[in-house]
């Protein structure tokens, strides 16, 4: 089965978005600074309340 370039893009995507959600604990974890971890990951509240909220 071949994915469309365009179901390549998304998954991409989200696993991208993983990432930096990943980076994002990683460094409140060590300590950093919440604005700065948002400023550094480009990530906001909302982005982290709805990552909290899906991973249960």
């Amino acid at each position: 089965m071949c994915k469309s370039p365009e179901h390549t893009l998304i998954g991409r995507s989200e696993g991208e978005r993983q990432a930096t959600l990943k980076i994002d604990r990683t460094m409140l974890q060590n300590g950093i600074d919440r604005n700065t971890v948002m400023k550094m990951t480009g990530l906001t509240e909302d982005d982290r309340r709805r990552s909290a909220t899906n991973r249960g």
